[in-house]
């Protein structure tokens, strides 16, 4: 299996986290370059070990 394909399976178990992300990040939107609360939440994200 190649890269684009195992990335493409993987979209299924993750859509909905990042449709719960989506939605976040758009009910608290941020000015340009004062993204603090979206850089926390992303990193949050990502450190967590279902990523």
């Amino acid at each position: 299996m190649g890269d684009l394909e195992a990335v493409l399976g993987r979209l299924d178990d993750i859509r909905s986290d990042l449709t719960d992300l989506y939605r976040d990040l758009r009910a608290n939107p941020e000015l340009s370059f004062a993204e603090h609360r979206t850089a926390a939440e992303v990193a949050r994200r990502l450190e967590a070990p279902r990523w």
